[in-house]
C-alpha cells in the first residue's frame, strides 16, 4: 500500500488535569558570584565599572504551542486538533506553552498568559481540562487516559471521510478471549469517548445511542453517552437453555430489537461430515425480534427450519468435528456459526461462517429468498460473476454483511468481509462490494413448486485489500462502505482496522498494540458530535 509515516504510539506517561500553579521561568547568564566580584573590583578603584549586560531578548512567539512533561500529549499539538490525551500517572505534570500576544491562553481555569509559561496540572483518569484561546476563541480538550488503557498507534494520509470509528478491543489469554474497553476514536486517533465494559463490539444506533453485546452469552446494552443504560435486552424466557449470542445485534426501524439465541438440536444427523456423527446435538440459532419495552417476541427463525446440514462448507467439516462449541455447558456442533443480521426491506440478511454463504431471508413466510456464496442449491443460489474466487474457493468464513439499497426492490447491493479463511490455505482477506439482480428469482426451496426462470446474479463492483496491514484474517472481521465511497475495514483476528479509499489506498489506520485483537471495527454514525462525546465523559468522570 506503500510507505506511511505513523505517529508514535502511545506511551506510558502522564495525563490530563487541574490547575495548580503558575510558573513563570526567566534566565540570567550571568552569576550572583561574578557580579559581585566586579562590584568589589570598582569598589576599590581597581578597574572602571563595566557595563551592565542584560540577557539577550528571548525572540518573540509567533506561533501557538503547546506540550506536556514528563508524558507526552497525544497527538502532537495542532490549532486544527481539538481533542487530546495523555497518560496518568495520578501525579501533577506541566503543561508548557508559547503563545503570541494575540493570544492569551488559559490552562485548566487559570488566568490567560501570553509568552513562554508554564502550568501544573493534575486530573483523575477519564477527567479532562481545558486549554483556551483567547484570541482564536477557540477551546482544546486535554482528557487523562487511564494507565491501563492500550497502547496504540495511528498512521494517518489524506483526509478520512469517517468522523469517528468504533471498537472494542478483545485480549487474548490462557483463559480466552477478554475484553477490555470499548472505545470511539476521532478522525485524529485519538480516543474521545471510553468505558471498561465485557463488549464483544461497539456499535451507534440509528437513534444516536451507543449499544454493546456482552460476552459469554450476558445481555446486550443500549446505552447513552453518559454511560447510562437505557435498554437492557436479554435472552427471553420462552426459549430455556438459550444463550445470547454476542456476535451481533440491531436496532429495527420500527424500534425493536433484533438479537440470535443459541440453543441445543439433539439427535441430528451429521454423517455427511463424519459417519461418527450419525445421532449428536448441534448448535442451533433462533433470530428473534423483541418488543424493549415488554420483552415480548414478536417473531422468530430457527435455521435448522430453512437450511440443510448439507449446506456446511466442506472445508469446515474438520473444524465442526473437532471443535464442538461449549458455550451452553454440553459439546455441540457447530455446523452454522452465524455472525451478522441486517434488515432489509423484505425481510433480513444473515451471514454464517461455516456455511460461507450470506443468505436472504424473508419475513413473511420465514423462506430463503436467496443464497449469495457457499454450496450451490438450485433455484436459492445466485449467479456471481466479476468475482475471480468464483467458480473456485469462494468464500472464507465471511462476516458482517450488509444491505445496501439500489436502484429497484429487485436490483440493490450487499457488503461484507470475506477473511478468505481457506483452513488449508489462507487467502487474503477482502471488503466487497455486489449488485444484485433478482428480478425473476421466485422459488420453493423444499417444495419445489416454482422455478428461477431468470436467475439472480451478484454481480462485483468493489473488492478492496490492506495487504500491509491485514494479509490474512483468521476469523471475525467488518466492512462498511462509508457515504462518500470510502470503506472501514475491521480487520478480524488482527489487531487494526483501516479506512480506505475505493482505490484501496489506505488513508487512516489505527493499531492496537499488546496482542489485543478486533473483532469488528464501524464507523460511527455521520453527525457524532464531538461536544456530545465530550459531555458524556464529563459525566461519567465529574
Amino acid at each position: 500500500m506503500g510507505h506511511r509515516a505513523s505517529r508514535r504510539p502511545m506511551g506510558v506517561g502522564p495525563v490530563a488535569a487541574g490547575a495548580a500553579g503558575v510558573r513563570r521561568r526567566r534566565h540570567r547568564r550571568w552569576t550572583v558570584g561574578a557580579a559581585a566580584a566586579a562590584i568589589a573590583l570598582v569598589g576599590a578603584g581597581c578597574i572602571p565599572e563595566p557595563p551592565v549586560e542584560e540577557p539577550p531578548a528571548e525572540p518573540p512567539v509567533t506561533s501557538l504551542s503547546v506540550s506536556t512533561a514528563p508524558a507526552e500529549m497525544f497527538p502532537e499539538f495542532s490549532p486544527d486538533v481539538s481533542d487530546y490525551v495523555v497518560r496518568c500517572a495520578n501525579v501533577p505534570f506541566d503543561v508548557r506553552v508559547e503563545a503570541p500576544d494575540a493570544q492569551p491562553i488559559s490552562v485548566g481555569g487559570n488566568p490567560a498568559q501570553t509568552g513562554r509559561f508554564t502550568v501544573s496540572v493534575w486530573r483523575a483518569e477519564g477527567q479532562r481540562f481545558t486549554i483556551v484561546d483567547q484570541g482564536a476563541a477557540r477551546t482544546y480538550s486535554v482528557r487523562c487516559l487511564p494507565g491501563d488503557f492500550p497502547e496504540f498507534t495511528v498512521t494517518r494520509e489524506g483526509t478520512p471521510q469517517a468522523g469517528h470509528y468504533l471498537i472494542a478491543p478483545i485480549q487474548f489469554t490462557a483463559a480466552g478471549f477478554q475484553p477490555t474497553y470499548a472505545v470511539v476514536f476521532d478522525a485524529h486517533g485519538v480516543p474521545v469517548w471510553w468505558s471498561r465494559q465485557s463488549s464483544i463490539f461497539l456499535q451507534q444506533l440509528p437513534n444516536g445511542n451507543l449499544a454493546w453485546t456482552r460476552w459469554n452469552g450476558e445481555a446486550a446494552e443500549e446505552i447513552g453517552l453518559d454511560g447510562s443504560v437505557i435498554t437492557t435486552i436479554e435472552a427471553p424466557h420462552p426459549y430455556p437453555g438459550t444463550a445470547f449470542d454476542f456476535h451481533d445485534m440491531i436496532r429495527l426501524a420500527n424500534g425493536n430489537y433484533m438479537i440470535v439465541l443459541n440453543e441445543e438440536l439433539p439427535n441430528q444427523d451429521l454423517s455427511i461430515i463424519d459417519p461418527s456423527l450419525a445421532d449428536v446435538p448441534v448448535f442451533d440459532h433462533r433470530l428473534v425480534e423483541i418488543d424493549p419495552a415488554t420483552g415480548d417476541i414478536l417473531w422468530s427463525w430457527l435455521a435448522s427450519d430453512h437450511i440443510d446440514v448439507a449446506e456446511t462448507d466442506p472445508q469446515w467439516y474438520g473444524y465442526v468435528r473437532n471443535r464442538p462449541d461449549m458455550s451452553l455447558g454440553t459439546p455441540l456442533y457447530d455446523i452454522f456459526h452465524w455472525n451478522s443480521v441486517e434488515e432489509t426491506p423484505t425481510g433480513y440478511l444473515l451471514s454464517f461462517r461455516h456455511l460461507d454463504a450470506v443468505y436472504a431471508i424473508e419475513r413473511a413466510t420465514g423462506d430463503v429468498e436467496w443464497k449469495l456464496g457457499g454450496v450451490d442449491v438450485p433455484g436459492d443460489s445466485l449467479v456471481i460473476s466479476g468475482d475471480s474466487r468464483f467458480p473456485g474457493p469462494g468464500f472464507g468464513g465471511q462476516h458482517d454483511a450488509r444491505y445496501l439499497p439500489g436502484a429497484s426492490a429487485t436490483q440493490f447491493e450487499v457488503t461484507l468481509y470475506d477473511n478468505g479463511s481457506d483452513l488449508a490455505a489462507p487467502r487474503t482477506p477482502r471488503a466487497l462490494r455486489y449488485i444484485v439482480h433478482t428480478l425473476g428469482f421466485l422459488t420453493d426451496r423444499f417444495g419445489a413448486t416454482g422455478i428461477d426462470t431468470v436467475a439472480g446474479t451478484a454481480t462485483l463492483v468493489e473488492e478492496i485489500f490492506d495487504l500491509t496491514h491485514a494479509p490474512v484474517s483468521p476469523f471475525a472481521g467488518s466492512a462498511r462502505r462509508l457515504a462518500g465511497g470510502n470503506w472501514m475495514i475491521g480487520f478480524g483476528g488482527t489487531n487494526g482496522f483501516s479506512e480506505t479509499t475505493p482505490s484501496g489506498e489506505v488513508v487512516f489506520h489505527l493499531s492496537i498494540d499488546g496482542g489485543q485483537l478486533v473483532y469488528r471495527a464501524l464507523p460511527a454514525v455521520p453527525g457524532l458530535d464531538p461536544a456530545a462525546l465530550r459531555a458524556g465523559m464529563d459525566a461519567q468522570h465529574p
